[in-house]
Formats: structure tokens, C-alpha cells, sequence
């Protein structure tokens, strides 16, 4: 599912992530460019549209059925349960079945919901060691539902997603397919469920969308007028690559759509944004960039038809790309309408969160902190790399310290809609772990509203109440994620956590490993071989990792402090290598 092999214009574009998020062990000397666009500003009204070819995706609907009542079928054994408290306040029981003595064979499941027992059927067939259940919202109806899944073999698995229905009083079977997982298709934050070939032969791919009362279904292959279809992503956006008689073309589901794409995936790998010609971007698609790459991904649309630069460093970095090439006839008008959309919107947004996190000259200004229209006088006492700062609003002063400070002020407006600017600090660290320090001015004092981790070149406010930053990872490696805080009621920063951050990192497997399916289930999900590649997707940055292998299939794993694998001896280097360690 994902592409193993870094191409020149990636490796790029790591490098100056890298360099933005400071991963002191990892960075290389990539020249930082200022976020200066070309010149190519809004396009004239006569742009002209070029019409993507697309088809318009037809599900095809999925019945529910109701689970009969049934007991399991005589001479089975009860071999594992779990209880689940959270569907529609009852207790639910999801038994498994199977023969006593067979380590491997069929596995029944079995509902048992207020005295009453009902029949999923056959599961899997490699074993109670197989099975699992997780309890989930997925069709996003206020009430949980159970995903059980199974293994019929190496290329064969069974997902069967049942839910209470509280008018009827019975238990339905929702979806019964193969295997199955949550995926963002299109961007837009909601989940699609996609189910996969997983090895099996022709590859398929099917997306299965709620509409509300029961499930849809899309055969992409059939749609495309297919052989076989084939699911791609990379740096978490997703193509179909589909065949017939020896030709490969490349799909994107966009918005219930399917849009092809003339270009081969490999050469998809080579952008920022490699939809930005086909899809109307939106702040959702641009929530990992920051100003920096933002700034590029406006360049890169005009790259596309061959525009020469003249800023050295775009003309180093789009010469890289193996797609480039210059036009001595370049005109905006060969920018079809989402393009224009997406150039105006890319410079609207970057605008915005520049002005949101804006350094001051000379770290001495006058402006209104607190909306009582009444102009405050603020100075910055920094050194750059100094140790100390002391902080001026009026006849208030703070003073602080730190590791490495810039000596830099910065104007910044959490959120637009209250009457005050926010002033920060940032500095360095003490290994490149660049960090912030947020205050600000009541009318009468200043007030320290916290400390988050992040620079200008990884701060982004838009002025909604809540910002994001990049802050270093806790366990597995030097990796960095996108971290949320917003203002609380007395005006402090708060951490927003996430249950997942995304980390993609492309690894090696060194020895052999098994997975578990879920952190809650510990059956075997996959068993990772050496010398094949594999790609570190995310963490819950507490504890656990999950890992997806070349075929797609996916896995959890444990951490004991920051790099031991739990319950071995073992540091996560044994089992990996092109892991980063920071000095």
C-alpha cells in the first residue's frame, strides 16, 4: 500500500521538514527561503477550465440483516469473551466458539445481549488466537457498534460489523466483507471503511460509505471499467491504481467522485500537494504544512506548466523534480479554475497564519493588547542566544529564562473574536528543541499563559482559538507530530491530545517480529520477516506503535520507556533499522 522507495524530490521535502522541526540528528543543511512568491499573484478572470476526466462513483447498497437468535451449534466450546458496557448503556457479551482441543479450526461468535444469544457464524477459521472485537462509532450515529474480525489465512480475512438497533430490539449485521480498515480517502476528516485484496488474486478494492441507514458499496475496479484495483497512498493520501490488458491508470476519490490522473504514482510521490490540480483544498489538507511548505505548494501548481522561476532556491528545488520541466510559454492561463482556486487560497492562508504569529522589528512595538482601544507600548529585552529575557507592556514587567533564545518578539492573535493579542518568546533549546513562551496583558499586568514546543516555522494560528505546533515524540525515535492547544477560559494554553499521531517513517525489519491486531486484542495480526520494509504509520505516544507492511496489512506493538520492545530485552533499533536518533 505504500511506496517503499524515496525519490530525490522527497527526500527534499523531508529535509526541509527536518530543518523546519529541528530534528537535530537528522537535519542537513537545507537553505531555509523566506515565504516570497513569485509574483504570480491572482489570475485574470479569463483563466480558462480544463475538466478533469472523472467518473461519477455509484455504491451499490448493502441490505441490513437481522442476526438470528441461536444458540451456538452443539459441541462447541466457549474459548474466549469480552464484555463491552457502552451500547446504548447495556452489557454485551461477544462469545467465541470452537472446538476444545484444536488449537486451529473454525471459531464462532456469538452475541449474548439480556439473556438472549445471537449467531454471527463462522469467524475464522485459524483458531480463537485469530478472532477479535473493538467497539467503535464508525457510521457516526451516536451509538457504538462491534467490528469483529477473523483470519481464514494469509490472504483472507472477515470483518462483520453488528449494531443494536433500539427501535427494533434486535441485533443487525451491518457489513459482512473481507478485510477491512478506517481510511481518510478524500481528505475531507471523515472516515471511509476500505477493503482490500490483502494479496489475493485479481487485487480489488472496495469503499464502503453510511447513508444513513444502512451501508453502500463501491467495486472501484468495476467502476473504472478494470481488471484489478489497487490501493497506493503516500505521506496519508490515497490512489487507486487500476489495469486492463497491461494498462495501469491512477484514481483519487475526491467528494464521491473518482478523478484520473494522467500521471504514473510514482511520479505523484514527487509533490506536495499532488491533488491540488484536480481537488479544491481546504485548511483540512494543509493541517501538517507549515508556512514554509505551504509556500512551496503554491509554487509547485505554477511548476506544473513549466514556469521559470527566478528565486534561486525554487529553481533549485523544482529542477530536482523529475517532473519539471521549463516553458519559455508559460501563461497563467493555463491554470484550469481549481488550480487558480487553490493558488488564491494557499496565498489567503499562509497570509493568515503569518499575520496570526507575526515577529516584531526590533522587538519594540505599540499596539492594542487587550481591545480597550487603548495603545500599549511593549519591548523585548533578548540577546539572540541569550539565557534571559525580560518582557515590557506599559509598567509591567516579567522576566524569564530559557535555553538558546532567539531574541525574537512575536505579535500573535490566538483567537480573532476576543479583544486580545498574545506576545511570544521563542528560543532554540538546548538541542535544537525550539520552544514558545506565550503571554498576555490583562490592562493592568502581564501573565504567563504557557509553554509550548515550536517556532515560526512550525507555529500555526489562524485565528480560530486553537493552534497547532510540532512537538517532539516520547517513545520509539526523534519523530515529531502535529499538537493541538487552545485557550481556556482564563485565558492559559491547554493541550489538546489525540488518541494517534500519525509518524511515517520507513523502516527495515532486522529480525523476525509478530504484531498484535489491536492494542486491546493480542492475537497475531502479522509477523514482519527480515529484509522486508515496513512503514512506523503512528503512535498513541504513550505506549503503543502501529506498523503497516508492503502488502498493507497492519499491526500493534508495545514500548517499555522510550526504545525497548515490552516484555524483551530488546531496544526498537534490533527489530528496525532507519529509525532517527537525535543527539
Amino acid at each position: 500500500m505504500f511506496n517503499m522507495k524515496l525519490p530525490t524530490k522527497i527526500v527534499l521535502i523531508i529535509l526541509s521538514l527536518v530543518l523546519l522541526i529541528s530534528m537535530a540528528a537528522c537535519q542537513s543543511d537545507v537553505k531555509k527561503v523566506a515565504t516570497d512568491m513569485t509574483g504570480n499573484n491572482a489570475l485574470p478572470a479569463s483563466t480558462k477550465a480544463e475538466v478533469p476526466t472523472e467518473i461519477i462513483a455509484k455504491f451499490s447498497p448493502i441490505a441490513v440483516k437481522n442476526l438470528p437468535e441461536e444458540q451456538p451449534q452443539a459441541g462447541l466450546t466457549e474459548l474466549k469473551s469480552q464484555v463491552f458496557t457502552d451500547i446504548l448503556g447495556q452489557n454485551v457479551i461477544v462469545k467465541f466458539y470452537g472446538k476444545k482441543n484444536e488449537s486451529k479450526g473454525e471459531i464462532t461468535a456469538i452475541i449474548d445481549n439480556a439473556g438472549k444469544t445471537y449467531n454471527l457464524g463462522i469467524i475464522g477459521n485459524y483458531g480463537v488466537e485469530g478472532v477479535g472485537v473493538s467497539e467503535l462509532d464508525i457510521n457516526n450515529d451516536k451509538v457504538n457498534e462491534l467490528w469483529i474480525t477473523g483470519s481464514n489465512g494469509a490472504s483472507s480475512s472477515v470483518s462483520k460489523l453488528v449494531g443494536y438497533n433500539g427501535t427494533s430490539g434486535t441485533w443487525d449485521l451491518l457489513l459482512d466483507t473481507g478485510y477491512v480498515e478506517q481510511i481518510d480517502l478524500d481528505g475531507d476528516g471523515s472516515f471511509e471503511l476500505v477493503s482490500t485484496s490483502t494479496g489475493s488474486l485479481p487485487p480489488f478494492v472496495y469503499i464502503y460509505r453510511w447513508n444513513g441507514s444502512s451501508f453502500e458499496m463501491l467495486d472501484v475496479a468495476s467502476a473504472a471499467g478494470a481488471e484489478y484495483a489497487g490501493l497506493k497512498d503516500f505521506n496519508l493520501s490515497y490512489w487507486f491504481e487500476t489495469g486492463k490488458k497491461g494498462n495501469k491508470t491512477l484514481y483519487k476519490y475526491i467528494n464521491g467522485r473518482l478523478v484520473k490522473y494522467d500521471r504514473p504514482f510514482a511520479s505523484l510521490q514527487d509533490y506536495i500537494l499532488p491533488d491540488s490540480d484536480k481537488k479544491l483544498l481546504s485548511e483540512q489538507d494543509v493541517t501538517d504544512l507549515g508556512p514554509f511548505q505551504i509556500d512551496l505548494a503554491r509554487n509547485e501548481i505554477y511548476a506544473r506548466h513549466g514556469y521559470i522561476f527566478k528565486t534561486e532556491y525554487y529553481k533549485d528545488y523544482f529542477s530536482s523534480c523529475d517532473w519539471y520541466s521549463e516553458n519559455p510559454g508559460f501563461s497563467e492561463s493555463m491554470l484550469n479554475k481549481i488550480e487558480a482556486q487553490n493558488t488564491e487560497f494557499l496565498k489567503q492562508y499562509n497570509q493568515k497564519i503569518t499575520d496570526n504569529f507575526k515577529p516584531v522589528k526590533n522587538s519594540s512595538t505599540s499596539v492594542d493588547l487587550n481591545g480597550d482601544g487603548i495603545v500599549d507600548n511593549v519591548t523585548l529585552d533578548c540577546k539572540t542566544g541569550a539565557d534571559s529575557y525580560k518582557l515590557k507592556v506599559n509598567d509591567s514587567v516579567v522576566t524569564g529564562t530559557g535555553e538558546n533564545l532567539n531574541g525574537v518578539l512575536f505579535i500573535c492573535d490566538i483567537d480573532s473574536k476576543d479583544n486580545y493579542k498574545e506576545l511570544a518568546i521563542t528560543e532554540s533549546g538546548p538541542s535544537d528543541d525550539y520552544a514558545a513562551y506565550f503571554y498576555f496583558y490583562d490592562g493592568k499586568s502581564l501573565k504567563l499563559m504557557g509553554k509550548t514546543s515550536g517556532d515560526e516555522n512550525t507555529v500555526k494560528m489562524t485565528g480560530d482559538g486553537v493552534f497547532t505546533t510540532k512537538t517532539r515524540g516520547q517513545i520509539l525515535q526523534t519523530w515529531y507530530y502535529t499538537d493541538y492547544y487552545k485557550l481556556s477560559t482564563n485565558h492559559e494554553l491547554v493541550n489538546i491530545p489525540k488518541e494517534f499521531y500519525n509518524m511515517n517513517t520507513i523502516v527495515s525489519v532486522k529480525k523476525e517480529f509478530i504484531l498484535q491486531k489491536f492494542p486491546t486484542d493480542t492475537s497475531r495480526a502479522v509477523t514482519l520477516k527480515p529484509g522486508e520494509d515496513a512503514l512506523i504509520v503512528g503512535s498513541d505516544n504513550k505506549e503503543w506503535c502501529m506498523v503497516e507492511n508492503s502488502k498493507g496489512q497492519k499491526g500493534w506493538f508495545a514500548m517499555d520507556n522510550f526504545d525497548t520492545i515490552k516484555g524483551t530485552e530488546l531496544r526498537a533499533s534490533d527489530i528496525f533499522s532507519g529509525l532517527c536518533y537525535a543527539d
